[in-house]
């Protein structure tokens, strides 16, 4: 399980001391570039579960310094989402029932294909192409 995230900084430097020394102590953690006057730190969290990952940014959020943290992306591996599923059926931590696993796709239906022609025209109004890229 991989997330990116962005973890917003006190402007007060000094109330932040030990933060680059302590991110660097955890082997999960990329550290983006940043600065003594930086007051977002872009991270990429890498991780085998979603116990993990939430054992990280609770980490990550409650060191000195650290405002918030915001999750931008989180990328779930067919392995890893296969593994949590049978944790989740044993884990005592998870009220969450089983997942059905090798459920059939659902068909392509009209009213899917009009959503995503008014998604491309929302774009092409913003300026966006369909990859997310603004063209002007």
């Amino acid at each position: 399980m991989i997330a990116s995230v962005v973890a917003t900084l006190d402007p007060d430097a000094v109330l932040r001391p030990e933060l680059p020394e302590k991110l660097a102590t955890r082997p999960e953690l990329e550290v983006g570039a940043w600065g003594p006057t930086s007051t977002r730190i872009p991270i990429i969290i890498d991780v085998q579960n979603r116990h993990q990952m939430e054992d990280s940014t609770t980490w990550l959020r409650t060191q000195p310094g650290v405002l918030m943290v915001d999750v931008v992306f989180v990328h779930f591996e067919d392995d890893v989402i296969s593994h949590s599923v049978e944790n989740d059926v044993d884990d005592p931590r998870s009220g969450a029932p089983a997942l059905e696993r090798n459920a059939p796709e659902a068909p392509a239906s009209a009213a899917n294909s009009r959503e995503a022609g008014a998604s491309k025209a929302v774009c092409s109004e913003a300026g966006a192409s369909e990859q997310g890229v603004f063209t002007q």
